[in-house]
């Protein structure tokens, strides 16, 4: 019992060594993306050099307020040593990946539905629409369009959310013409006829 005790003290000694501060509440309170897995990722990708970090959707974790950040708050985001793995993957694989994530959140028959939180990634935007059935959540022609539209010289659009993230795209668009005078692409959109009014609208506009 002696040395039980001594061992805590021990170890609540070396757990309440200060390794960091922090401006942000670091939390995982919502499901598509969280400030403490962000500072997980960001971890990552520093300690690897790679493009693109991404972990599990993990919910635990008490959350940590702004200010000395403890060696227990980092137990607490991960409360064990995990090996770190890089690989190579193609924009096919990891559209796949997501897609099957997406699925397994999100999916419309509850006994498909596993975890509850998205997996986490960083240096990657997605563009999703979580009602839209599984294997065609992820929205990517319109961003690709004005971002890189080089790759292509055809791009499709199938209900596109235009009007997703206060119109986020349409100024993507905005942005493009400010700088170019062509777009040396063709783009086709088209809508579903029970979609709502403003998804109409937005495709006409």
């Amino acid at each position: 019992m002696h040395w039980q005790m001594h061992k805590s003290f021990c170890f609540r000694n070396e757990l309440g060594e200060v390794v960091g501060e922090t401006s942000t509440a670091l939390n995982r309170g919502t499901t598509m993306e969280t400030t403490m897995d962000n500072f997980l990722l960001q971890s990552l990708l520093e300690s690897t050099g790679a493009q693109l970090a991404f972990s599990n959707g993990w919910r635990y974790g008490a959350p940590i307020v702004p200010g000395q950040i403890t060696l227990n708050d980092l137990y607490n985001i991960i409360p064990m040593n995990p090996p770190v793995s890089t690989v190579e993957l193609t924009g096919e694989e990891i559209k796949a990946m997501l897609e099957e994530n997406l699925e397994r959140t999100f999916s419309c028959d509850p006994y498909e539905q596993m975890g509850g939180s998205v997996k986490r990634c960083l240096g990657l935007n997605v563009y999703f629409k979580i009602e839209n059935p599984s294997g065609n959540r992820i929205q990517k022609s319109l961003y690709v369009l004005f971002k890189q539209p080089e790759l292509f010289n055809i791009y499709y659009a199938g209900s596109p959310a235009i009007g997703h993230d206060t119109g986020i795209l349409i100024n993507y668009e905005k942005d493009y013409a400010s700088l170019h005078k062509d777009l040396n692409a063709r783009l086709f959109m088209s809508v579903g006829g029970t979609e709502d009014s403003l998804m109409v609208s937005n495709i006409h506009t």
